[in-house]
């Protein structure tokens, strides 16, 4: 029994030995597991997610590793306990049996190996190779059993095999992809190459840790980490270097005609789908608001009468209304039983508003808006003079727009009384001399529009005694003649504005127009009443700010034209002036900013003599230049806009505009053989060439010959 009792001792002995072993090992992975995650944490603190990922799978093929470690001890201690109660069984046998030696023997072979490990845990596969003997089969896994890495999904493969008695497709040999294949066994099991975690099909060794433990290892190797990247990163610009414009691209990420909305404009926006659930707000907002809320609602189709209704009903104060072409909205109900609760309105606009009629125009009679109102416009509306008496009430009317109305010489003879009127517009009704007198009541009028009328020389001569007039509008009144224009030069001191197009002002007139010192837009009669012989009365026109002579075919020099130095805006096309005009004329005009040689006679020599002016749109459409020219043009850098359709230009040249392609908004390439240089603008900025089809005139009986049909 003291014998039985000694073995048992020592097995116990050994068996907690090997648990305490077996503790500090895992207590030793925890701690270095708990290092390594604090070192790469302070190491790499960017790449969080990554790290998370890396630990949940160290995680979990620890825990899959420490469940086989616990399994297998505790399979073993299961073992030992059996094996040591039949030892002990055997024992008290064999010490009561009389033939020691023969039991002894048998004790000996019967003894169980303490030192045998259970076997390691095997995952079950879908498929199941063919085996060659009872227990290895010829992939070297015990039960034929194909091994693979722990996590991964066993029917695929795996990273690399481990040594067996056979090179298969699944394990042992060299592949071209292996790595190491890890196999959770337990630690004493190192006999076999199989379990070896680290074995692969060549001679790898596992990698050496070289991570720090200490503080001050960690902070060391954190430093270290800070100064690489602080040489790896691109050298910093010295502010005190200034950088060549020229050599670096400007990359605009943002259009140039991009353009942020207001937050202000952004709410109207949304107000404006539905009032109903912002009407109680109505009322607190500014009659700026209002009035920009009502134009957002017309400029996008979303006014309608019931929006109209809700806006009123909120009290809001509506000072400025313009619902022009709105016909859907304004009519005669809505003038009486809407309109007229809007008694703060100064402004109104109700042009083209086809449904409105001298029926409506009544609620103009009511005292609030005789008082307030000091703009209205009522062109192109179905109202006669029936209508119009109900506006001679608006003593305080400053501007009146009665343009293409039924307006006749009865109608504006009831508005004599409207004395404070400065803009008067009558264009397109039938009114004649006698209204004349009538206008001439309005000492304060500047501005007066009598297109399409009938005025005659007589009418023309009795507004002349107008003292403030600046802009003249007599368009299409075929019975106006030069001696209209003697007439007005009584308004030679104030007039600023004169168009006299398409009347019969001749060659003979215009010898009075020196006579306008202050005229700054000047609209001529026509083409056929203008030549070289009559252009030289212009040159009096010092303060001249715009002249179109387009399509005036009878010109041919501008050489007289040299006292034009306020001019702005010149515009020539369809003419046939050429480089004298610019070298003797137009190179002197230093405040010219738009100038239009469309289908003129200029050159390239032309060209060359507009590089000192600042220029922001030129126009050379048709011309006779050639890619030379394009040298000159890329030296005007205040250039915004440039049309060079339908010239002899290529892509050879076209480097020449380089300096000046990111200061374009518009350029025109149409007609031209460019078609590669297009990329050097914005797409929003170039209109590129377009390439024609020329069909055979065979009837495409060639095509079979040459192919497709010629560019």
């Amino acid at each position: 029994m003291d014998q039985l009792a000694e073995l048992r001792k020592q097995r116990h002995l050994e068996y907690l030995q090997k648990k305490e072993r077996e503790d500090a090992e895992k207590l030793e992975q925890d701690r270095i597991k708990r290092e390594n995650a604090e070192l790469e944490q302070s190491l790499d603190p960017v790449n969080e997610e990554e790290y998370d990922d890396d630990n949940e799978e160290n995680d979990e093929i620890t825990n899959i590793t420490t469940t086989t470690t616990t399994t297998n001890v505790n399979d073993g201690e299961d073992i030992e306990e059996d094996n040591e109660e039949e030892e002990i069984d055997e024992l008290e046998n064999n010490h009561n049996d009389e033939d020691d030696g023969d039991e002894d023997e048998d004790d000996e072979d019967e003894e169980p190996n303490f030192n045998t490990q259970p076997l390691p845990p095997v995952y079950q596969p879908i498929f199941k190779p063919h085996a060659t003997n009872n227990h290895y089969g010829h992939h070297g896994h015990y039960n034929n059993q194909p091994y693979f890495p722990p996590v991964f999904n066993p029917n695929l493969f795996g990273g690399g095999g481990h040594h067996g008695p056979h090179n298969g497709p699944f394990g042992g040999g060299n592949h071209n992809h292996a790595g190491p294949g890890y196999l959770l066994n337990s630690d004493n099991n190192t006999n076999n190459n199989n379990n070896n975690p680290f074995s692969s099909g060549g001679n790898n060794s596992p990698p050496q840790s070289t991570e720090p433990t200490t503080k001050e290892e960690k902070r060391s190797a954190f430093l270290n980490s800070i100064e690489n990247r602080y040489n790896k990163s691109p050298e910093l610009v010295s502010v005190n270097n200034e950088i060549d414009k020229q050599k670096r691209k400007v990359v605009h990420r943002i259009p140039k005609d991009f353009t942020v909305k207001r937050l202000v404009d952004l709410c109207l926006a949304k107000m404006s789908i539905d009032l109903t659930l912002f009407q109680p707000q109505l009322k607190s907002m500014s009659g700026e608001l209002i009035q920009r809320l009502i134009e957002l609602m017309a400029s996008t189709g979303r006014l309608t009468r019931k929006k109209m209704d809700q806006i009123v009903a909120s009290g809001s104060r509506i000072y400025t209304l313009d619902l022009s072409h709105q016909y859907s909205v304004v009519n005669n109900d809505f003038l009486l039983n809407c309109f007229k609760y809007m008694v703060e309105l100064s402004y109104v606009y109700f042009r083209n508003c086809a449904n409105l009629n001298d029926i409506g125009l009544q609620i103009f009679r009511q005292p609030n808006f005789e008082k307030n109102l000091k703009t209205l416009d009522l062109r192109d509306n179905r109202i006669t003079d029936f209508g119009i008496r109900n506006l001679k009430g608006l003593l305080n009317l400053e501007e009146l727009y009665l343009g293409s109305t039924g307006c006749t010489d009865t109608g504006l003879a009831l508005l004599c009384n409207l004395l404070k009127l400065k803009t008067l517009d009558v264009s397109k009704c039938n009114i004649t001399d006698s209204s004349m007198d009538i206008i001439c009541r309005f000492t304060e009028l500047k501005f007066l529009y009598l297109s399409g009328t009938q005025v005659t020389d007589k009418g023309i001569n009795t507004i002349s005694k107008l003292p403030n007039l600046v802009q003249l509008y007599l368009s299409n009144c075929l019975n106006i003649t030069n001696q209209s224009l003697f007439f007005l030069t009584y308004l030679g001191k104030t007039l600023k504005l004169l168009d006299i197009f398409q009347t019969k002002i001749g060659l003979n007139g215009f010898i009075h127009l020196k006579m306008f010192k202050q005229l700054q837009y000047l609209v001529l009669p026509g083409r056929d009443s203008t030549n070289d012989a009559t252009i030289g009365h212009l040159n009096s026109l010092s303060n001249l700010r715009k002249l179109d002579l387009s399509d005036y075919r009878n010109i041919t020099d501008l050489s007289p034209l040299t006292g034009l130095q306020s001019l702005t805006e010149l515009l020539l096309s369809n003419t046939k002036v050429g480089d004298n005009s610019i070298i003797n004329s137009i190179k002197t005009m230093s405040s010219l900013e738009v100038l239009s040689l469309n289908k003129t006679e200029v050159t390239t020599d032309g060209v060359a003599h507009l590089v000192n002016l600042n220029l922001t749109s030129l126009s050379l459409s048709s011309t006779k230049i050639d890619g030379k020219a394009l040298h000159y043009l890329g030296q005007m850098k205040s250039l915004q806009n440039l049309d060079l359709s339908f010239n002899d230009i290529t892509d050879n040249s076209m480097d020449s505009l380089k300096p000046i392609a990111d200061s374009l908004s518009h350029i025109d390439l149409r007609g031209t053989d460019t078609f590669r240089s297009v990329y050097m603008f914005n797409e929003k900025t170039v209109r590129p060439p377009v390439k024609d089809i020329i069909q055979s005139p065979n009837n495409n009986d060639d095509d079979d010959e040459d192919g497709a049909p010629m560019w």
